[in-house]
């Protein structure tokens, strides 16, 4: 089979699994069933490259046309699921949208073709870095192991950082410090920590006074710290609180409370890792051609 029948028997696959499930629950492979997963992987994929790494389908499954495609394929669903909102279908929906909805677009990040193309990206990669590790050269390949181990580890860690991912809203006043969130069924999350809001401002332009940017300032543990739209606050080094909204019973610019965004993602450092092995790996290659 050439690399291009592995994608399309891939993706027919995933858009008839779409038909029949309509997409993804991320939270039914959370841990610890998700490093499982991963580990019995990249057991039977040493076993396989191993005992049949020559084999002409291994051998096109881990080529660099394979690469490529895989590359084009999520890159064009990614063009597509962008154009497409992402929300359920209405009843008034058009033909265009119910058509999108069909392919899992409205909702391509949890869609099983979108899935499916990242495992087998995921499975083209491991190949390609157990391949090369079992040829016992890989201390003259430290940039291809770099780039390609950075890309499997910020794959990997956004694929099951998203099953393991937690979100929650607050509600942070003036008055009374808090440290209870709530998901999207109304269940509380205890926060290790406590909220307070101290502070909160309303940038407007100069000329028609329009908002631009709010700001607030929130004691986390007697601590202050700054947030505002598009400008998380770090937390930890897996929790982040976004600024949503804010309430105020005057309807001035001074709020009473604020809506926080709570995203608890213990696979970050992951993704943050394999984004600096990638970056290593592309200096590391751009040096060694000069």
């Amino acid at each position: 089979m050439k690399p291009l029948h592995y994608i399309l028997t891939s993706l027919f696959a995933g858009v008839l699994l779409q038909v029949l499930c309509g997409g993804i629950r991320p939270s039914v492979v959370a841990f610890p069933l998700n490093v499982s997963i991963i580990f019995a992987l990249l057991a039977t994929l040493w076993v396989v490259e191993g005992e049949w790494g020559e084999k002409t389908a291994v051998r096109t499954f881990r080529s660099p046309r394979m690469a490529c495609g895989l590359l084009i394929a999520v890159g064009i669903w990614c063009v597509l699921g962008g154009l497409t909102p992402q929300m359920p279908i209405p009843d008034d929906a058009t033909l265009l949208h119910r058509f999108a909805a069909f392919w899992g677009l409205n909702k391509f990040p949890t869609s099983y073709p979108f899935v499916v193309l990242l495992l087998l990206l995921l499975l083209h990669l491991s190949l390609v870095i157990i391949h090369r590790l079992r040829q016992r050269a890989w201390r003259r390949d430290v940039p291809f192991l770099l780039l390609h181990g950075g890309l499997w580890l910020a794959l990997v860690g956004g694929m099951a950082g998203s099953a393991d991912a937690v979100e929650g809203r607050i509600i942070v006043a003036r008055q009374a410090p808090t440290r209870s969130a709530y998901d999207a069924y109304g269940r509380e999350i205890t926060l290790p920590y406590t909220l307070r809001l101290t502070d909160f401002h309303v940038t407007r332009h100069e000329a028609d006074h329009s908002p631009v940017q709010y700001e607030a300032t929130l004691l986390i543990d007697d601590m202050p710290q700054s947030l505002a739209v598009n400008s998380p606050c770090g937390v930890r080094l897996f929790e982040d609180l976004y600024l949503l909204n804010y309430f105020s019973e005057d309807d001035t610019d001074q709020a009473d409370a604020v809506l926080l965004l709570m995203v608890r993602n213990p696979w970050k450092p992951a993704v943050l890792g394999g984004i600096l092995l990638l970056l290593l790996g592309t200096g590391w290659q751009l040096f060694r051609l000069k």
